[in-house]
């Protein structure tokens, strides 16, 4: 049986860490499509603006710097600076909708108050209120038109609006303004590879690790566009080099997994057996966890004639997942080679009462039973294949294998029941 399908990539985190990582594409680390599979945000960091104000942003200073800002205000009801660092206190206490309050305040006392304008739209995208995000970076852009940072934030909004080129262009205008700029680079990646253009993702992460070697995000990015294109030693090399520079990061970690689990499904296709099981065991080693890894170990080692060691891996995949009917099926069968046939019925069996719909478990159990000579079993068995009449090729291949195993037997009833095999072709 051919390794199951592998797990993907993405998300799930999908790119910086799945999601694309703006800060979080990651990655989708896609990813994912996750880290991050949507944390593409590089908005402003409000904690340098509290240290350009002289103010300690420790938590259990928070509050005591609202209050004193709001005595501030009482004082001084038309201090602009004032609503200002308000806004930042409560944005960096996660208060979004009173330091969406305090920004408002700020722009209407100081209408040409720019960063007060860019705060707020990066309060305003954390809410989800894009469109007045955008509003808000676009004010903050008339006012100064070079100010790359709010391009960049503009970018992060029109992106997660599905806005894709008008997220490139923006992207594109905060490196025109500043050419080192390394998040712009890592988003405009993320950006391309959501608009499948993948080369020219490629070459942006590439850049952003030429700007700065050390930036964790583009190496998990560049590892999903790497697996997007086929090229999984790459998107090893690019993952491994995440895990390096941070060895907490858990996306980074599942995206090398997986892209060890795809280079040994690629490795298997290929009739590369050796490879294929050290690609496995590479990604065991990062999560020993995964039933569907142990699982495709076991089916390797079986086509390789080495029954104990799949044995040996079909039982730890079922140990992880009790429920899988194609390892104790693959099980069973490995059991049935080895002539311990009372074990390989048990196996099969509960394979079939996990998938009654599984053919090949059938076929299986009616190779059994002739190991057993019952054949009145076994000719049972065999027609319950044709009943199922899976249309791929894969099941007109177990079909075929059913109805040689009849004709092999030769005797009356099983020619009556290769009447059914005629009928499902």
């Amino acid at each position: 049986m051919a390794p199951k399908v592998s797990l993907h990539s993405v998300t799930k985190k999908q790119e910086g860490p799945m999601k694309d990582n703006p800060d979080s594409d990651t990655f989708d680390l896609d990813i994912s499509d996750i880290l991050q599979q949507d944390s593409d945000t590089f908005d402003l960091d409000i904690s340098d603006i509290l240290q350009q104000d002289n103010l300690h942003t420790d938590q259990d200073k928070l509050e005591e710097i609202v209050q004193a800002y709001q005595e501030a205000i009482k004082l001084n009801p038309d201090d602009a600076d004032s609503y200002y660092g308000l806004g930042n206190a409560y944005r960096y206490q996660e208060e979004l909708a009173e330091a969406t309050q305090a920004y408002q305040e700020a722009v209407k006392l100081n209408p040409n108050y720019i960063d007060a304008y860019n705060n707020l739209g990066v309060t305003l995208k954390e809410q989800g209120r894009f469109k007045e995000a955008i509003q808000a970076y676009q004010k903050a852009i008339e006012l100064n038109p070079e100010d790359a940072d709010v391009y960049n934030n503009l970018g992060n909004v029109y992106r997660n609006q599905d806005q894709l080129e008008e997220a490139v262009q923006a992207y594109m205008k905060a490196i025109e303004l500043n050419p080192d700029y390394v998040s712009a680079y890592n988003n405009l990646g993320i950006t391309y590879r959501s608009q499948n253009q993948l080369e020219e993702a490629r070459k942006a992460y590439l850049r952003t690790i030429e700007l700065d070697p050390d930036y964790i995000n583009a190496y998990y990015n560049l590892g999903l566009v790497y697996v997007d294109q086929g090229n999984l030693e790459e998107a090893i090399q690019a993952y491994e080099k995440a895990v390096e520079l941070n060895p907490e990061d858990t996306n980074a970690y599942d995206n090398l997994k997986m892209a060890y689990f795809n280079q040994g499904n690629e490795s298997y296709q290929q009739g590369k057996l050796e490879e294929a099981i050290q690609a496995y065991e590479e990604a065991i080693k990062l999560n020993s966890d995964d039933a569907n890894l142990y699982y495709n170990l076991g089916v390797v080692y079986a086509d390789q004639g080495k029954l104990d060691e799949a044995i040996q891996a079909y039982e730890e995949a079922i140990k992880l997942n009790s429920d899988d009917a194609d390892a104790c099926n693959n099980l069973g069968d490995v059991y049935r080679q080895q002539g311990n046939l009372d074990l390989a019925i048990e196996l099969i069996q509960r394979a079939i009462e996990l998938n009654p719909s599984n053919a090949e478990a059938y076929l299986n159990l009616g190779h059994v039973y002739i190991g057993q000579e019952k054949l009145e079993e076994a000719i049972q068995a065999y027609r319950q294949v044709f009943l199922i009449r899976a249309s791929d090729d894969e099941g007109f291949k177990i079909r075929q294998s059913a109805a040689e195993a009849l004709k092999k037997l030769g005797t009356p009833e099983s020619m009556e029941a290769l009447k059914d095999y005629e009928v499902t072709q």
